[in-house]
Parts: C-alpha cells; sequence; structure tokens
C-alpha cells in the first residue's frame, strides 16, 4: 500500500503531517497524542501508515449522529440573525443553514422560510419590505401586483432598500461638504 500512495504523489509520513495540520481543539489533541505514543514505541518511523489509520480511526469517534446534527443545526438557525450585516453577508449564511436543513431532514417550505427571512432582517427592514406591493409576473405572462412571495424575492427589495439608504447616506455626506470655487 506504501508504494500506491507514493506512486500517487503523497508519502504516508507527509499525510500525517497534512491531516495534523487540518485538525482544531479536540481533534487535534487526538492526532498529537495517538502520534506521540507512535513516536515513544517507534511505529512512527516503522509504519507511518499504521499510524495514519489508527487517526482515522480515533477521529471516527467525533462524527455527529443524525439527531446531534439536527439539534446543532437548528440551535445555529433559531441564533441566526442578519444584525449589523449587509443583506449580501447575510445571504450566504440564510442559503448555508437552509441547505443544511434540507440535508438532515429540517426542510422549510417557501412560505416558512419567507416568514422566518423577516423574522431574522430586523423590524424595520421586516415593516418596509412588507409595505412594498410591486408588479411580479404571472406564469400566464400576465402581471400581478403583490408583496414579496418568496424569501428570494424578499431579499431583492432588502438589497434595494440597503441601496436607497447608502444613496441617501453619500447625498446628505455630498450636501453637507462645503463647495470650494
Amino acid at each position: 500500500a506504501s508504494d500506491v500512495y507514493k506512486r500517487q504523489g503523497m508519502a504516508e509520513r507527509e499525510r500525517l503531517r497534512v491531516i495534523g495540520s487540518c485538525l482544531k481543539q479536540s481533534r487535534q489533541k487526538v492526532y498529537r497524542v495517538v502520534t506521540k505514543a507512535a513516536r515513544r514505541t517507534g511505529e512512527l518511523e516503522r509504519d507511518p501508515g499504521a499510524v495514519y489509520q489508527q487517526i482515522v480511526l480515533r477521529l471516527q469517534e467525533f462524527k455527529e449522529g443524525l439527531i446531534e446534527k439536527q439539534t446543532r443545526i437548528s440551535r445555529e438557525w433559531d441564533a441566526l440573525t442578519k444584525g449589523k450585516l449587509t443583506a449580501l453577508q447575510f445571504l450566504p449564511l440564510f442559503e448555508h443553514l437552509v441547505s443544511e436543513l434540507e440535508l438532515c431532514g429540517l426542510a422549510k417550505g417557501e412560505r416558512e422560510l419567507l416568514l422566518e427571512y423577516m423574522k431574522r432582517v430586523g423590524m424595520q427592514n421586516r415593516t418596509e419590505i412588507l409595505k412594498d406591493r410591486r408588479p411580479y409576473s404571472c406564469v400566464g405572462g400576465s402581471e400581478e401586483v403583490r408583496q414579496a412571495k418568496t424569501w428570494k424575492e424578499a431579499h431583492v427589495l432588502l438589497l434595494e432598500l440597503e441601496q436607497l439608504s447608502e444613496g441617501s447616506r453619500l447625498s446628505l455626506i455630498h450636501i453637507s461638504e462645503p463647495t470650494t470655487l
């Protein structure tokens, strides 16, 4: 097996170093304990591939079960708020958790996602988004004047609100600056 890894580019000792540099916290401690013990017994020099396999086996102890994952994702979802983030900064956080919820079997419907998005963007933004009425295209090609129906439509409105707010702020700064002739 060691020739195969060498032919494919990464020596077993190098794999050990690489995996060690990728680990953090408790997983890093497991790596250190296993490699320290292997160094003492001489196994690290004799068979680094076996040491690597021991580390991999120990790291599998950290594997998260479905209920643990659902609980963790639910907690992250409950804690998610836009706060001082811009809409563009908030978007990947929201999308990531929506995706994680789907992957662990806790998918939400379109209406629920809209309500959850509105809850997380703050009271003032929520109020402005709810006030907005605009034409949206319908399936038959006609248009319908309505509020946002999806979280993605609400996000577009939030982007517009932020652009308007930033434009107004810049205008006020420009107006308050004295002009020089």
